[in-house]
C-alpha cells in the first residue's frame, strides 16, 4: 500500500510507519478525515508525534486520502485506477503524472455542471418511483 518517494526531506520509514499506525487504529472513514488541516491533529491524537516536513505530511496526507477513498467507496484502489485510467483515455479526466502518483481532474470543468444536474434528474426519478409503491 505505502509507495516510498525518493527526496531528501522525506523519512520514508517515519511516513510508512504513520500510515500503517493510523491503518491500524482504523479511523479513517472518508476523505474529510484526512482534510488539509487535520492532519496534524490525527497524528497527535494517536501519539505520532514527529517533527514533520511539509513533504512527509504531503506524502502522509495522499497516503490517508488513498485510505479514505478505498473505504468511502468500498472499492479496491487497483479497481479505482483501472476506472480512472478508462475515464482518462475517454477524455472525460486530465492527469498530471508526479513521481509515483496521478493526479485526475476534469478535462472539462464545465462537466461537473451536467453531472449534478443528470444526479438530480436521476435522484427525482428514483423519489418518484418509491413515492408511487
Amino acid at each position: 500500500m505505502y509507495k516510498q518517494k525518493v527526496c531528501k526531506n522525506i523519512d520514508n520509514v517515519k511516513v510508512s510507519s504513520a500510515v500503517h499506525q493510523i491503518d491500524l487504529y482504523n479511523v479513517i472513514h472518508d476523505s474529510t478525515d484526512v482534510a488539509d488541516g487535520e492532519i496534524l491533529l490525527l497524528l497527535n491524537d494517536y501519539g505520532i508525534n514527529h517533527n514533520w516536513s511539509d513533504e512527509e505530511l504531503e506524502l502522509l496526507r495522499e497516503h490517508l486520502l488513498e485510505m479514505a477513498l478505498q473505504e468511502e467507496l468500498k472499492v479496491p484502489m487497483s479497481n479505482l485506477s483501472n476506472h480512472l485510467n478508462d475515464l482518462y483515455r475517454s477524455g472525460i479526466l486530465i492527469k498530471e503524472k508526479q513521481g509515483n502518483f496521478a493526479y485526475y481532474s476534469l478535462a472539462e470543468p464545465d462537466l461537473i455542471n451536467g453531472i449534478n444536474r443528470m444526479q438530480k434528474i436521476f435522484q427525482t426519478i428514483f423519489t418518484n418511483r418509491n413515492l408511487s409503491r
